[in-house]
């Protein structure tokens, strides 16, 4: 074989580039809209830096705007400008807490009605516009959170709106992890094991929580469990562990991984062991048995005897209705 040809295969037997890491996913920006834009003038006045009588420093940055239009679009502000304080005489304010990222954001919506920004930027824009007080921007942020919850950040936006009071945020937060639990737990694991004793217990007892097995209840109650740093004490871990309905579980689950939890060796398993137990004990004998969760799906109202009346003076009557009631029930 020539020298040439053995040059050539080698070649190609040689890769010309290293084989290189998928690309990150490409950032995503949007707009938020949903403000009142102000007047044509004022907005060129601004961009301009005309006739600007207040500064607002963030981040070491400062940022030119109109006390008229912060007061306008912004509870905060109106408080800072018209409260006597300090701020109010020199239309000076800083912000510390704050970043400037998200407050150019917030000078934007004020403005136009409108502002642009990143997708892993909007929890910081939604602190930014809860602390400003900045009711339409809030409205916005919130609805755009809504529509983008997956596993990775729900207890990250349900933590955040908790913390800020943004409750209809909260709701829907809960109820998507709710809806998504097991995609929840194994997609985001730290945010899992950070959540507070308090909030999963609400989560773990809800009946809409929906599983595909209820194993994965105790899976998941067990696993955050293991990440806390000190351990939880028996009492707390007896709350959670009494969410799951045991009798619903394999027998093979409960014995292999029940009952051989080193965590539930001792006093804690047998509380564990005489629950599970008693609910046995009810599905042979009756009782008031533990069903499976009702999870989302739509429910019939409960039904109850009125105490007032009780159904007397009702009489059928020979017309659309099947029956009339006279008195007051």
């Amino acid at each position: 074989m020539s020298a040439t040809r053995k040059r050539s295969r080698a070649a190609a037997l040689t890769p010309t580039t290293a084989l290189s890491a998928p690309p990150p996913p490409a950032l995503r920006k949007f707009t938020l809209a949903g403000g009142t834009a102000l007047p044509s003038r004022q907005i060129e006045m601004w961009t301009q830096g005309k006739f600007c009588d207040a500064t607002i420093t963030v981040e070491g940055r400062q940022f030119d705007a109109h006390r008229m239009a912060l007061v306008s679009g912004s509870d905060y502000f109106h408080g800072a400008f018209t409260s006597g304080f300090a701020e109010g005489g020199t239309a000076h304010v800083s912000l510390p807490d704050l970043k400037a990222s998200a407050f150019e954001a917030v000078l934007s919506f004020i403005y136009t009605g409108e502002c642009e920004v990143w997708e892993e930027d909007l929890p910081t824009l939604l602190q930014c516009a809860s602390y400003l007080q900045a009711k339409a921007l809030l409205v916005a942020a919130c609805d755009a959170v809504k529509v983008r919850l997956v596993p990775e950040n729900i207890l990250n936006y349900w933590s955040l709106a908790d913390a800020h009071s943004m409750d209809e945020l909260a709701c829907v937060a809960k109820e998507e992890a709710l809806r998504h639990f097991e995609a929840v737990v194994a997609a985001s694991e730290a945010e899992f094991a950070a959540l507070p004793h308090e909030r999963l217990l609400t989560l773990l007892s809800d009946e809409r929580l929906t599983t595909t097995k209820e194993e994965a209840v105790h899976t998941a109650v067990i696993k955050w469990s293991n990440a806390q740093q000190p351990p939880v004490d028996d009492e707390s871990l007896l709350a959670l562990l009494s969410t799951v309905r045991y009798r619903l579980v394999s027998r093979d689950f409960f014995e292999g991984r029940v009952l051989t939890e080193p965590r539930l060796q001792g006093g804690l398993g047998l509380k564990v062991l005489f629950g599970a137990v008693a609910g046995f004990s009810q599905a042979v004998f009756g009782g008031t048995l533990v069903g499976r969760r009702l999870g989302f799906l739509p429910q019939r109202l409960p039904l109850k005897w009125c105490p007032v009346q009780k159904g007397r003076d009702i009489e059928l009557a020979q017309t659309d209705t099947v029956a009339t009631a006279t008195g007051n029930c």
